[in-house]
């Protein structure tokens, strides 16, 4: 992980755009660190404008300002750095909160990418690490913003963090351990397409040397990313024997350059604690490649799940309740449902972020443990028609918002066991983020 960019809290005048999480922790930091002219844009008009000295607050489009006099400014995850490249010129420099972290954190990083289970492996990375008493810090996309870390680090320190593709597209830096997960289709309602959205993972690999390491999926996108990186590559699949590390019946077999380890019951504790195998073989290859002691079975027991990731929130009669909200696209409800052991119902909706459902209607369609599927939210119609495409024949049932399906559950003969809410979907359309919309599904678990 080369250092080679400057820091400018000395710059007379720094532009922050957007002042969201990680908006309102970079501010912190270039305040803490010298900054004397700070400008905040952000196009939200209610967002709330904090009595700070020496920061400026100006609201409204982007389009409507005048930006003079910057050398630099830092652009917010949301916020596409081309642009702000057609609105400032090529004389300011750009840059993020992710590239001024990789220049001032000490000690090694990890970073975590893929389409879905980033925030579940950088808690099960966390976890071993500290079984292996190590000192470890976890941030990133996953809410603690990776700049509140920086402070805590010390040469002998792991920072794990989860990075998302609107952080990685121009980040100038790579960890010097990088997990990359399988990669599929998501964000097109924001990158242009499938390559766009590749590509702009890349930089958690193209940076690395050989002295990293990189533990990737058997993946076509994943490995595409991984051949853009210099170090050693551990890969892992649940589908096949690869030289890595791959799930055996019930067992994760890795093996590699003469060496060989088994982290046994895997497929049991992926089951038990409803973690899906993915991020289990990652956090298995991670162990592997860095010499680390990882035991499912004992290192499970008492793993706290984060919230709205497939997390049992209650149990009302018979039937469990699992809030799976941070599901914002279908291949994250795959994973959910691979976790089902149980005869269940399915709550699936949102708004639309422009993917498809068809591979995951065709896995619907084949689950034995699947009874019946609630539909809601501007997506329901896309979904029927894919389920309908793919030949599925039990319940569906369309309602107008989750509420109404909570009705509707208190009415039916109970032939489940599990209520998953795994929405495969974002939660714009009525909701102003997928917390906000787990939160509300856990108050109408507690009412029911």
């Amino acid at each position: 992980m080369v250092k080679d960019m400057q820091n400018y809290f000395g710059a007379q005048k720094i532009g922050v755009f957007g002042y969201g999480v990680e908006g309102r922790s970079l501010v912190q930091y270039l305040r803490q660190h010298g900054a004397r002219q700070i400008i905040v844009f952000d196009e939200n008009k209610q967002t709330k404008m904090d009595n700070l000295e020496g920061v400026e607050f100006v609201l409204g489009p982007f389009e409507k300002n005048s930006y003079e006099d910057f050398e630099i400014v830092y652009r917010s995850p949301g916020v596409k750095r081309d642009r702000l490249e057609k609105l400032l010129g090529s004389e300011v420099k750009i840059s993020t909160p992710i590239n001024l972290f990789f220049e001032n954190v000490k000690g090694k990083v990890i970073g975590v990418t893929g389409t879905k289970g980033k925030s579940t492996t950088v808690n099960l990375v966390t976890t071993i690490l500290k079984n292996n008493d190590k000192k470890v810090f976890a941030g990133g996309n996953l809410g603690i913003p990776a700049l509140d870390l920086v402070a805590h680090t010390n040469d002998e320190s792991y920072s794990v963090i989860e990075l998302s593709s609107f952080q990685l597209e121009d980040c100038r830096f790579s960890p010097n351990i990088a997990i990359v997960l399988p990669v599929f289709l998501d964000h097109l309602d924001y990158h242009s397409g499938e390559k766009e959205y590749v590509r702009s993972k890349s930089s958690i690999t193209k940076y690395m040397d050989d002295e990293g390491l990189l533990v990737v999926a058997d993946q076509k996108n994943a490995r595409e990313i991984a051949e853009t990186g210099k170090a050693p590559k551990i890969y892992f699949s649940k589908n096949k024997k690869i030289e890595g590390c791959y799930l055996n019946e019930n067992d994760i077999l890795c093996q590699q350059s003469q060496r060989q380890s088994k982290f046994s019951n895997a497929q049991q504790m992926s089951q038990k604690y409803k973690i899906p195998i993915v991020n289990l073989l990652a956090a298995s290859a991670f162990a592997f490649g860095c010499n680390l002691k990882f035991d499912p079975v004992a290192d499970l027991s008492g793993f706290k799940k984060l919230p709205f990731r497939i997390e049992e929130v209650g149990k009302k009669g018979e039937i469990t309740f699992y809030n799976d909200s941070a599901s914002t696209n279908p291949v994250s409800t795959l994973a959910a449902i691979s976790t089902m052991t149980e005869p269940y119902a399915l709550i699936l909706g949102g708004s639309s972020k422009n993917l498809r459902f068809d591979n995951l209607a065709a896995a619907l369609k084949s689950d034995s443990n699947l009874k019946m599927i609630y539909l809601n939210g501007e997506t329901a119609a896309e979904i029927a028609a894919a389920l309908k495409k793919a030949g599925y024949d039990k319940d569906l049932i369309k309602k107008n918002n989750l509420r109404e399906i909570f009705i509707d559950l208190k009415t039916r003969p109970k032939k489940i066991k599990v209520v998953l809410f795994s929405p495969g979907c974002a939660s714009f359309d009525q909701f102003a983020n997928y917390k906000e919309r787990g939160e509300y599904f856990n108050q109408l678990v507690k009412e029911l």
